[in-house]
């Protein structure tokens, strides 16, 4: 994955991704009134989960771009940690999506114009199935698993002792 300038792929593509996460998860929070996470986990009565569950992300993928600019054994541990977490509260949104179809696509619905944006009725038909659903998990977390791969890959830049790790 290096090329002959030295660039290694997989460091840029770990601090890209990281990125994303951080910022999805700060752009989350900042604007939690409007988004459909929110409203959904509001619905059920859990609405402090969803802090609980976006901070920590946040929190996960900052300290993650913490090690990838200062690198240390730990970062490997940590970048396995955001990438587990973003899996398993995803899955867990899906789920209570996939519970309630009708209430997450007015809650998806209220998101979108409460932000400006436009809603299309094939888009909703198309995203508020439960194909649909476990589709979208599902790209997520092949990303995901990219991640972890790469950043498996790259547990040496971190200066993991792969006696230790492999072990």
């Amino acid at each position: 994955m290096t090329v002959s300038r030295g660039r290694d792929w997989g460091l840029i593509f770990l601090w890209l991704t990281t990125f994303w996460g951080a910022g999805k998860a700060l752009e989350t929070l900042v604007r939690f009134s409007t988004t459909s996470d929110f409203a959904i986990l509001s619905s059920h009565g859990w609405g402090g989960l969803f802090f609980v569950l976006s901070g920590t992300q946040l929190l996960l993928w900052a300290t993650l771009l913490y090690y990838l600019a200062r690198p240390a054994p730990a970062g490997v541990a940590i970048g396995l940690a955001a990438i587990g977490f973003t899996a398993l509260s995803g899955a867990a949104m899906s789920a209570l999506v996939v519970a309630d179809l009708p209430a997450a696509r007015i809650a998806y619905t209220v998101s979108r114009e409460a932000r400006g944006l436009r809603v299309r009725e094939e888009t909703l038909d198309a995203v508020f199935s439960v194909a649909g659903i476990w589709g979208s998990y599902g790209v997520s977390l092949l990303l995901l698993a990219l991640m972890a791969s790469v950043l498996w890959r790259r547990r040496r830049w971190f200066g993991a002792d792969i006696a230790t790790v492999d072990a």
